[in-house]
């Protein structure tokens, strides 16, 4: 057999995670895909943390559910105002009935991090708090 050489594979760790914290977050990537599961439609949003502190930070993830024409109307109130709350939080512009997914790449702004643990693995990542609207928002 041949030795294989890689590069800085010695050096090779996991990612940092973030403490429970509020930091700069940058939109990198925007992912908008028909769910294998029920078709609903999901935009999977990637943000780099823009913080000195965190230089060895993994990326961190946000999904945004929309509503189908079958969902019960709580469950659409659920998903629009998780929407909304993104959104704002992020800067983003919107309409009463959409915004330009395009407004997404390259927002910049701060986000509380928190710890969660994943029911599925039990590994812990981080996530962004969605932050609740403003009564007239």
């Amino acid at each position: 057999m041949s030795f294989l050489q890689v590069e800085g594979l010695g050096d090779a760790k996991e990612p940092q995670l973030l403490p429970e914290t509020k930091t700069t977050l940058v939109v990198s990537d925007v992912h908008s895909y028909e769910s294998d599961k029920n078709g609903r439609t999901i935009c999977r949003i990637r943000h780099d943390v823009q913080d000195e502190r965190y230089d060895e930070a993994n990326n961190i993830m946000h999904w945004l559910s929309f509503p189908m024409e079958e969902d019960e109307p709580e469950t659409v109130r659920l998903l629009v105002r998780g929407l909304k709350r993104y959104l704002v939080m992020a800067g983003i512009s919107f309409e009463a009935d959409g915004f330009n997914e395009e407004d997404l790449y390259g927002a910049t702004f701060e986000a509380d991090i928190l710890q969660e643990e994943s029911e599925e693995t039990g590994e812990i990542f981080n996530k962004i708090k969605l932050p609740r609207l403003a009564k007239d928002a």
